[in-house]
């Protein structure tokens, strides 16, 4: 089934190479990623060193951020630790792209 490009759930989630919580977001978004019941995501990690126009771009302060681009425009600062509150986000901006 193709999904269009409005219905997909677009994630970028910035990152600092040689930090310990950009490892631990990006494992944590990998798990909440699996629980998601719509598996069309689109996920970039960035690493703010190497795009810093991206990251100028995207308002990026602090490493790990995770900027949900579409289809509620929102930023998750820190490393996606607290699973439920981030999964009732990703999931809110699930059920929009659904809809």
């Amino acid at each position: 089934m193709l999904v269009s490009e409005e219905r997909r759930l677009k994630l970028v989630l910035y990152v600092s190479p040689t930090s310990a919580a950009s490892a631990r977001a990006r494992r944590n978004l990998d798990g909440l990623l699996a629980r998601l019941a719509d598996p069309h995501v689109d996920l970039d990690v960035r690493d703010v060193s190497e795009d810093t126009a991206a990251a100028e771009a995207d308002r990026i302060l602090f490493t790990p951020t995770l900027v949900v681009r579409q289809p509620i425009r929102s930023w998750i600062v820190g490393d996606l630790g607290n699973a439920d509150e981030v999964l009732n986000l990703l999931r809110l901006a699930e059920t929009e792209a659904t809809t």
